[in-house]
């Protein structure tokens, strides 16, 4: 994407957000500088319930820059980071996040190779009891460990337990 691209990207998203409760920003070749220009329009869409940002090629160098602004969407029931590569670091910055977003239903994130890494700081805050909506979270062919799934059992018997 060439440098206009990415300005219109930040600007845009207002445009798009103003649409609708939803943003579907997927299949657009989203790389590391796009994805700073998207992270720097989020705060003027904070109403935002549905965030679809699959399928571009977000690097873990992207991911965090986008991630470590996604705690202004507290609105946000849907987040869909599929077929990028956020990558173990994209992943700790996405769990470093979660705790802020008190509206999180479905989380997406099929097809990144968060590794063992990133499974690990993603189940340890699903396990902490901060994140309390998750009611769906998707991890397809995104290389992780036995480990992860054992902690996610914890948070999903934790969680189904404290709603009843």
């Amino acid at each position: 994407m060439d440098s206009s691209g990415v300005h219109e990207i930040g600007s845009g998203l207002q445009l798009l957000a103003n649409s609708g409760p939803s943003v579907e920003i997927n299949k657009c070749s989203i790389d590391n500088d796009a994805a700073e220009a998207l992270a720097n329009g989020l705060h003027s869409v904070v109403n935002i319930e549905d965030l679809d940002i699959s399928n571009n090629i977000i690097s873990p160098t992207g991911a965090i820059t986008l991630l470590n602004e996604v705690h202004c969407l507290t609105q946000l029931t849907d987040l869909n980071l599929s077929n990028n590569n956020i990558g173990c670091d994209g992943a700790a910055a996405l769990a470093g996040q979660l705790q802020y977003l008190t509206q999180l239903e479905i989380l997406y994130l099929s097809h990144n190779n968060i590794g063992p890494r990133g499974a690990v700081s993603i189940s340890h805050t699903l396990c902490s009891e901060t994140v309390t909506t998750l009611l769906e979270l998707e991890l397809l062919h995104c290389v992780i460990l036995l480990l992860f799934l054992i902690r996610f059992t914890c948070f999903s018997l934790v969680s189904r337990n404290s709603h009843q």
